[in-house]
């Protein structure tokens, strides 16, 4: 099962491109790494799958819920009744948070539980 899907995600600050055309999928159970050097938008990427950031352009998905679609080129969000109602998504009360896990800097997607 999929639990996180971003397609074509873009973010800018000002006139500077962060995020350019970025798509990741996520499976249950999977470990994904995010490397590159510093200022790449390793952080910005994990700020707008979790709700922190808001993408200029792009999908965003939970469970084959749309939390992000992009219209005419630009992101448009989900309204808040919406977002609620995706487990995984930013202001749900079972929110994701990247937890710690193993002695390295492990982290994974999990419930607020965690």
């Amino acid at each position: 099962m999929r639990i996180l899907e971003i397609n074509h995600c873009r973010k800018r600050f000002g006139e500077n491109q962060v995020l350019n055309d970025i798509s990741l999928s996520v499976e249950e159970g999977q470990v994904v790494s995010i490397i590159g050097p510093s200022g790449s938008g390793k952080s910005t990427l994990l700020r707008c799958a979790t709700l922190l950031e808001t993408m200029d352009g792009g999908e965003l998905k939970y469970l084959d819920r749309a939390a992000v679609r992009e219209e005419n080129g630009r992101a448009v969000y989900a309204p808040p009744a919406e977002l609620k109602k995706i487990p995984y998504c930013g202001t749900s009360p079972k929110r994701p948070c990247w937890c710690r896990s193993g002695k390295r800097k492990r982290f994974t997607l999990r419930q607020r539980n965690c």
